[in-house]
């Protein structure tokens, strides 16, 4: 595990030793076919992705049935023609590479076992445990991570904590692991625009099919490029549906190939109608993964947003600031649990948090429980 660690770190530096000395910047990096991200333009087409020749155009569906056809079942009946009914899928012609991002459903309803939504097979959608009468969550790992348990992948635990909260959301683990263990991490980023857009017709998917009947009732969790991700299917899915998401958690969102994007390809409090992001990793320095914009209406930057107590480099990983990244995800799981309960002053800096000069009277929930009226950027303390 430490060798693997250690190869992930080592490719990341190098790669942001890169993007530092060089000057890299938005424009750079288009020459180069990697940011800023084209926008896509949706088009007309309801087809599943790929041509009408697709070799999954073709799959037969028996006993088919949908909440949204009120109790039809159709009997054969061809994936081309059910996608005429289901208005999403295909729309953003990603390509081949989007069957590589998995999508795994877990509620109360289901015990939390783990099912596998395949959208060129829609019975996986109807033999699930989908329980249309509650909220869906969406959680979107970062870079190099996957949807096992392992150190390297922390966002899993999200989903792992909201099942152990016993909550009774439809928890959507969303896992693109093939596109984000990208060598260069600069392509890795560029990928987020393709899992952003899959995740958008997803949700395209649930709203036209019923399976969500309003958008407020979606919460999308990403973590570093899963932030932006998140903010990618929001504004997408937003603009085709004319309707905005609940609300978007940013956790750390990623730093470096972002400084420059567009808007519509990273994290921006537009992107839902609440968004609030935990900054823990933020900088411009080789040892921060984060950020430092101002991404949601409402940013947290516990202990100054840049490093977190117990990170040192004597910490492995902390050379290239992984110790401090993967502190997000762990205080957002703290507050699902209610283990911690994390309190924030509004402030404009961290030097004038410390000194007392911001008025606290007045304290504010980060994290899970957060008030969602909230707005601005929050100072607090952690420690070890």
């Amino acid at each position: 595990m430490r060798n693997k660690l250690n190869y992930f770190l080592l490719q990341f530096l190098l790669t942001n030793l890169i993007f530092q000395f060089q000057g890299v910047t938005g424009s750079v990096l288009s020459g180069v076919g990697l940011l800023p991200i084209p926008v896509p333009v949706p088009v007309p087409s309801l087809g599943i992705i790929g041509s009408s020749n697709d070799k999954n155009s073709d799959v037969e569906v028996s006993k088919f049935e949908l909440p949204f056809l009120k109790g039809l079942k159709v009997d054969p009946l061809s994936l081309k023609d059910i996608v005429d009914f289901v208005p999403g899928w295909g729309i953003f012609n990603l390509g081949a590479e989007v069957y590589k991002i998995i999508f795994t459903l877990q509620n109360k309803k289901g015990n939390y076992v783990e099912h596998i939504l395949k959208p060129e097979d829609l019975r996986t959608f109807e033999v699930s445990n989908w329980d249309p009468t509650q909220k869906t969550i969406l959680v979107i790992h970062g870079y190099t991570e996957d949807g096992s348990n392992s150190p390297l992948s922390a966002t899993k635990k999200i989903i792992s904590a909201y099942a152990q909260a016993q909550r009774p959301e439809n928890l959507i683990f969303v896992d693109w692991h093939e596109l984000s263990r990208q060598l260069i991490y600069f392509r890795s980023a560029n990928n987020t625009e393709k899992v952003g857009l899959r995740v958008a017709e997803l949700l395209i998917f649930l709203r036209n099919s019923n399976y969500v009947q309003n958008l407020q009732d979606v919460h999308i969790v990403g973590f570093s490029l899963g932030a932006h991700c998140s903010g990618i299917a929001g504004h997408f899915a937003g603009e085709f549906l004319k309707e905005q998401i609940g609300r978007i958690t940013g956790l750390d969102p990623a730093g470096p190939g972002f400084k420059n994007a567009p808007l519509e390809m990273r994290l921006d409090p537009t992107d839902a109608t609440f968004v609030d992001v935990i900054h823990t990793n933020a900088g411009d320095l080789l040892t921060t993964f984060g950020t430092t914009h101002i991404s949601g209406h409402v940013d947290f930057w516990p202990n100054g947003g840049s490093h977190q107590p117990g990170c040192t480099l004597k910490v492995i990983g902390e050379l290239v600031g992984v110790c401090s990244h993967l502190k997000a995800p762990e205080y957002f799981i703290n507050t699902i649990l209610k283990a911690k309960d994390y309190e924030a002053c509004p402030c404009d800096n961290y030097g004038n948090f410390l000194r007392g000069s911001c008025a606290c009277a007045t304290k504010v929930r980060m994290g899970e429980y957060i008030d969602e009226s909230v707005r601005g950027e929050y100072y607090l303390s952690i420690p070890l």
